[in-house]
């Protein structure tokens, strides 16, 4: 007897084979810092996934390269020139700063260099950057079911500490794994998080140095593209 979409001593039930429920899938289990390969690309996982979790979630071990983000970003951001720099980056034709992924109009930065801040976005979901990511995605990871940037959350999860200098609020990576702020090469790179630093309009939280996340200004110099996915296990099998 096969029993499906029903109810069985008062539950609801998809599938009763002979009388016994089907017993519940399991998935493989994997812990933060294992490292796993997709597509022939690696990453690490950031959040414990257990054997009752089909889904798990990883960092790009590196972030994108300068060719990348103006590939999957044509069309909506300018282009980087200098592979040493590989940030979100560039001039404006005007000679404003600007042109980086979070901004919403054709300029992004400040007025005559008097820091007054015009056409920056911190919101991830309206910001220029998630074309580079989307667009990255569909090319790297189409079964993935999200794909986006780390949150200020998540490194805190990592191990990262919230503290304070004469100079502001900043994350210590001290008690993190180095995979956070470096390659396996010790290689330090510098990358967007999608969380706005506080209340600050202009500026997210960014890796700013070789052991700390900070306040950095969207038309700053630093930030490239380092994506979170969260996929399917089957996907990695």
């Amino acid at each position: 007897v096969y029993l499906a979409e029903c109810t069985v001593a008062g539950r609801n039930v998809t599938g009763y084979t002979y009388g016994k429920e089907e017993p519940t899938p399991t998935y493989d289990a994997y812990e933060v810092g294992d490292e796993v390969t997709y597509n022939n690309v690696n990453y690490y996982v950031i959040k414990d996934s257990d054997a009752s979790e089909s889904t798990v979630t990883l960092l790009k071990a590196t972030p994108l390269t300068v060719a990348e983000v103006n590939q999957y970003g044509a069309g909506h951001i300018n282009k980087y020139t200098s592979d040493s720099v590989g940030t979100a980056y560039d001039y404006n034709s005007d000679g404003t700063v600007g042109g980086m992924a979070y901004y919403t109009s054709e300029t992004c930065g400040y007025i005559n260099n008097n820091w007054v801040y015009d056409g920056c976005t911190t919101d991830y979901d309206q910001s220029d950057i998630k074309y580079v990511v989307d667009g990255w995605k569909a090319d790297k990871v189409p079964l993935s079911t999200e794909a986006r940037l780390i949150t200020f959350d998540e490194l805190i999860s990592l191990g990262c500490v919230e503290k304070q200098t004469t100079g502001g609020t900043y994350l210590s990576v001290d008690d993190s794994p180095i995979w956070i702020y470096t390659t396996t090469n010790n290689i330090v790179f510098h990358y967007w998080t999608m969380s706005q630093y506080k209340d600050v309009e202009f500026a997210v939280w960014s890796q700013v140095g070789d052991k700390s996340f900070s306040r950095k200004n969207i038309s700053s110099v630093y930030g490239t593209v380092r994506p979170v996915i969260t996929i399917s296990k089957s996907a990695l099998n």
